[in-house]
């Protein structure tokens, strides 16, 4: 079983939950063709993968074989790379799956072990969600417990959602 957020931005002067109803809404009827890659949100994504990955060592960055994706998909390998162009980060260490699109990130972990390592993770997990929030600009909701999160007063509640930890706190 995984534990997983949706960031987004949200637009200012609108109501928060309504707005991250709209962005599921319109992600879920957009066409499968994202068209051509934008230089400045590809250097933008490069850019928070690398500060993820520096903030957290055990993140490793997914190689994509584009040229395996362009064979089974009978396309060529520019054309993999344009409907493939998320970035997939791993961490392996603590179960956690991060991919980054061009306008939103997904954001999870596999709730596996004792309570300890669950925290362990969801602490991990956390630390990633501040540095999407801090330098994309990007708002966290929890699906799971239908809350956009406010990081730094729901870790309490997500530990005890996620791992049956009640009354710990993030320090």
């Amino acid at each position: 079983m995984s534990y997983g957020v949706f960031l987004v931005h949200l637009p200012p002067g609108k109501d928060p939950y309504k707005a991250f109803q709209d962005i599921l809404e319109h992600r879920a009827g957009a066409p499968k063709d994202p068209g051509p890659l934008d230089p400045v949100t590809e250097e933008a994504k490069r850019r928070l993968a690398e500060s993820l990955m520096a903030r957290n060592p055990d993140l490793e960055l997914f190689q994509r074989d584009y040229a395996r994706i362009a064979r089974n998909h009978s396309i060529d390998k520019s054309a993999a790379r344009r409907l493939f162009r998320d970035l997939e980060l791993n961490d392996r260490h603590h179960h956690i799956q991060i991919t980054i699109f061009d306008d939103a990130v997904g954001v999870s972990f596999s709730l596996s072990g004792a309570p300890p390592e669950c925290t362990e993770a969801l602490r991990v997990f956390w630390n990633c969600l501040e540095v999407l929030e801090s330098e994309g600009a990007f708002s966290t909701y929890d699906t799971q417990i239908d809350k956009i999160l406010d990081l730094k007063s729901d870790f309490a509640a997500v530990q005890e959602f996620a791992c049956g930890v009640i009354g710990s706190t993030l320090t």
